[in-house]
């Protein structure tokens, strides 16, 4: 979901781990609603499904409304949530946040790779990914000894 891209999945499912603990109390997820957006719609979510479905349900439906009214924009939408958090005493939670750059990646941005040269790219020649690193060298290949996958057949 695209939600999860702005405010990170790591992130999300910690908050949900927090609901589903009952760590997080009905009130807090009614008042981090509220601080969500000025239209009062996502607390409208939390409103209607309060009595009817678990407040782990209801969360995730009131993301899905904070996406519609803000975090389709170009919102940061982990750091507001992170002041959110914060605004509503969860600061427990947000010092084990990840930023969601480094949730994408994994780990820190490599560095990037330079594109091959001409004659690297020659046909007969060596192969390429999309980010420029060699997948195979098929000089001297013909398409009638490749398999399907473009790898030389050893059965030819």
């Amino acid at each position: 979901r695209d939600v999860l891209l702005k405010i990170g999945k790591q992130n999300h499912e910690m908050i949900l781990a927090e609901i589903k603990g009952r760590r997080i109390s009905p009130q807090q997820v009614k008042s981090i609603g509220l601080a969500m957006d000025e239209t009062l719609e996502v607390n409208g979510v939390y409103e209607a499904l309060r009595k009817e479905e678990d407040l782990d349900i209801v969360w995730r439906r009131m993301l899905d409304k904070y996406w519609l009214k803000s975090l389709h924009d170009d919102v940061d939408g982990y750091g507001t949530l992170k002041k959110i958090l914060e605004s509503e005493g969860l600061q427990h939670l947000t010092k084990k946040m990840t930023p969601v750059d480094k949730q994408l990646s994994g780990q820190d941005p490599p560095a990037p790779t330079p594109a091959p040269t001409p004659a690297q790219a020659q046909p007969g020649g060596n192969q390429f990914n999309f980010n420029g690193s060699v997948i195979g060298n098929f000089a001297g290949h013909t398409a009638g000894d490749m398999t399907m996958y473009g790898q030389p057949d050893p059965n030819v």
